[in-house]
């Protein structure tokens, strides 16, 4: 869940045509009431299979932190643009291992590019709509599956009405006791090519929470910078609950990774946050943290001469993240992703959401 940002496709393709910065849109200036926390967050893991030994499956981490998870969302399928499922990365032995310790296990399905404009004929056909809204009640009726995560990424804003209607579709077709989330980008300071599809409150209507995706606000195909500024991160949730969601509908994403940008150009290389803080030990590189967004940066020069600016997000931007949370009331935290993070971040999460459930 950029990195948008949800394994290599959605890392490194979604992102790097993402334009975040370029909106002029802002929230409105008065700003929303504070409350009091009512419910203990719910920390949500979004699970991925791996593909490299930076990049590494997910299970190991999982089931190491299941005790500290409300729930883990599987990276397993995608949507086609005529509503057919056309990736299943599904492991039967990892569903039935959290099954079997009553760990809640959901799916995060994705639009997978090729037909159309981001497959938005599965949103703009009625048929292709309603065969989508059918094939996913039948996997997870097949399967088990505790709820179905709808992160669909890069649709046109003319969408906008056929993907309240599929998820609201979904949530009236799905077994009872099912959950339904959908992932977005966020609201302020996005280009609307990018996040003109999505009628926040409509879409929160229609599902349990919305999962805010708060990063990549420096991409690749930019310039170097801070991946989620704090500001930034405070100024979007605000933004939402005065657009009248209830705060308990909404889970702020937090990602686990950094960018690389290079002297020599090109698409900056992502990194996990543990390879970063390895990074910086094994060269003795001090990490900086550039004042008002309050992100943490690296820059080194290779051996080859190249100069490297890196910027990530760290245990002290998550626990900023959670007291972001805490003191708005939200329902949770989502992690982009579990087998990302160093060892020091669960201290972090059990530091503000107390003991780990037994």
């Amino acid at each position: 869940m950029g990195a948008g940002i949800l394994a290599a496709f959605l890392l490194i393709v979604v992102a790097g045509i993402s334009s975040i910065r370029t909106s002029t849109t802002r929230p409105p200036a008065a700003k929303p009431p504070m409350v009091v926390a009512t419910h203990p967050l719910e920390i949500i893991g979004y699970f991925d299979n791996g593909w490299s030994e930076e990049f590494p499956d997910s299970f190991p981490d999982a089931k190491a932190h299941e005790k500290d998870l409300s729930e883990i969302l599987a990276f397993w399928y995608s949507i086609g643009g005529d509503g057919t499922i056309v990736t299943d990365s599904s492991r039967p032995q990892v569903l039935e291992y959290f099954k079997s310790r009553n760990v809640k296990f959901g799916i995060l399905v994705n639009n997978k590019q090729g037909a159309g404009a981001s497959n938005a004929s599965m949103l703009t056909d009625s048929q292709a709509r309603s065969r989508a809204i059918g094939n996913l009640v039948g996997v997870v009726q097949e399967h088990g599956y505790s709820s179905v995560n709808i992160d669909f990424e890069l649709i046109p804003p003319e969408s906008n009405v056929g993907l309240t209607k599929l998820v609201c579709g979904l949530r009236d077709a799905l077994p009872k006791g099912i959950g339904l989330s959908v992932a977005v980008f966020p609201p302020v300071d996005v280009d609307p090519d990018i996040n003109g599809a999505y009628d926040y409150k409509a879409l929160s209507d229609c599902s349990d929470y919305l999962v805010v995706m708060l990063y990549d606000f420096y991409h690749p195909g930019g310039i170097p910078g801070p991946v989620s500024p704090n500001p930034w991160v405070q100024r979007n949730i605000d933004h939402l609950l005065r657009m009248g969601i209830p705060s308990q509908k909404l889970v702020l994403a937090v990602g686990l990774y950094g960018r690389d940008w290079t002297s020599g150009g090109g698409e900056p290389q992502e990194r996990t946050l543990a390879a970063l803080l390895q990074l910086a030990k094994d060269k003795g590189l001090t990490i900086h943290r550039e004042r008002v967004s309050q992100n943490p940066y690296l820059e080194y020069t290779d051996e080859k001469g190249v100069h490297h600016s890196i910027w990530f997000q760290d245990d002290l931007m998550l626990k900023q993240r959670l007291e972001i949370a805490q003191a708005r009331n939200l329902r949770g935290i989502a992690l982009w992703r579990l087998g990302f993070e160093p060892p020091g971040t669960w201290e972090v999460i059990r530091g503000a959401v107390g003991k780990p459930k037994t």
